[in-house]
């Protein structure tokens, strides 16, 4: 049988376990999101200095640059993208008919994938 002081340790070691693992876990979660942070900003200041945006009184818009930009040609890929394989998801209706036209998506993108 276990004596009282021993359980008691054994719950004083296993809350100090347990707020360490939280501990790592915030600290994991603030680490990754300041990266984040910084990343984007790094992309919006060489995106200023490239001439893809401008800020003009205080508001960002689009620079002389702005079709040449990294995020614009993303943002033509998504759009063909989705008008290719998932033409028809903003009148989906249901549902059933959302997974119908995801599945068949993707199934097309599958079939075009091992063309290539």
């Amino acid at each position: 049988m276990l004596d009282n002081e021993t359980v008691f340790k054994s719950k004083v070691f296993l809350r100090t376990y347990a707020d360490m693992q939280d501990c790592v876990r915030t600290t994991a979660h603030k680490r990754y999101t300041e990266a984040h942070y910084f990343k984007f900003a790094n992309q919006l200041i060489d995106a200023k200095t490239q001439g893809e945006l401008r800020y003009v009184d205080g508001k960002l818009q689009p620079g002389s640059n702005f079709k040449e930009g990294y995020n614009y040609k993303l943002y033509q890929h998504s759009k063909e993208v989705l008008s290719k394989y998932f033409n028809g998801v903003d009148s989906a209706g249901s549902a059933e008919g959302l997974y119908d036209i995801l599945y068949k998506g993707y199934q097309q993108m599958l079939k075009d994938g091992e063309k290539k």
